[in-house]
């Protein structure tokens, strides 16, 4: 909680920035620190792989279950939550428009192509960095990879604040999307018109900075259903169902398989949202450290 209340001021301030340009330099310290930390745990996998080469599994009849082998190609306990955890590391996605809008209109030809391979990018690298730390650490892999650096070490220590950086420098990024939707609707009248009108908007935007504060606390118990929980009923449907249906409304082009997915995207969010609930399970070390 210590931290989380650390974080409140620097990110009720850099909420109220009203430009998503002036995020430009936040973002790329955000992105040199978590590159940083990304090579050093890729580092660390492949030397604690090269001295445990099968891994260290928690439960050791969990591994003779699998005829000696830890490695489980397909886990229908916890396959739920993958999907929703799976669809959530996408959640950037909203920012799409905000970019697209805040780019030079010489550079805009070439901003599908670049979506496109970025995206292609982040997926391959996904399923590597997931593959090198299950492989490394088998079972005992943590929710938050960070945990699974060892405590004492200086440079594990660097990683982890510069993490805590890194998400406080994004989170009004991430938050821009929602200030732009929600301020005309319950703010009409402009800033330049009414003074007054600016103050509270910072007031609504700082109210939303400590909901989000208030709800990261709730779920940090149960991180990995909070996480499937939250990709389940939001990003699955700002992914699939959301895009589908305005394509639909806008293009109409498919509607036929604009409405397959839309459905099938619905019908995941249902199965995902409903099984990260019905799982749910607080982590007893996530507990004590919330509290």
């Amino acid at each position: 909680p210590l931290l989380i209340v650390a974080q409140l001021v620097p990110c009720t301030l850099m909420s109220w920035t009203r430009r998503i340009r002036y995020f430009a330099v936040t973002n790329l310290i955000a992105d040199v620190l978590i590159l940083g930390g990304l090579i050093w745990i890729i580092i660390y996998c492949g030397i604690h792989l090269s001295t445990h080469p099968h891994g260290e599994p928690l439960d050791l009849s969990h591994q003779q279950q699998h005829d000696g082998s830890w490695v489980v190609p397909f886990n229908p306990t916890h396959f739920p939550l993958f999907l929703g955890t799976s669809v959530y590391v996408f959640e950037g996605i909203g920012l799409v428009l905000p970019l697209l809008d805040s780019v030079d209109a010489s550079l805009r030809p070439q901003f599908k192509t670049l979506l496109s391979r970025t995206v292609l990018g982040l997926l391959s690298f996904y399923i590597f960095f997931g593959n090198i730390g299950y492989f490394a650490f088998g079972d005992d892999v943590q929710t938050a990879v960070t945990l699974d650096l060892p405590p004492a070490s200086p440079a594990s220590i660097t990683v982890q604040l510069g993490y805590c950086v890194a998400l406080m420098f994004t989170y009004p990024l991430m938050l821009f999307p929602v200030i732009r939707i929600l301020e005309p609707k319950l703010f009409p009248v402009s800033s330049l018109v009414d003074t007054r009108m600016k103050w509270r908007k910072n007031l609504f935007r700082a109210a939303l900075v400590v909901t989000t504060a208030l709800v990261s606390w709730a779920g940090g118990a149960a991180l990995d259903n909070f996480v499937a929980l939250i990709g389940g009923f939001c990003s699955v449907p700002l992914a699939l169902v959301y895009p589908a249906l305005c394509h639909n409304r806008i293009v109409g082009t498919a509607p036929l398989r604009d409405q397959f997915i839309a459905v099938v995207g619905f019908g995941l969010m249902l199965f995902a949202t409903t099984m990260a609930i019905a799982t749910w399970r607080v982590d007893p070390v996530e507990e004590c450290k919330s509290r």
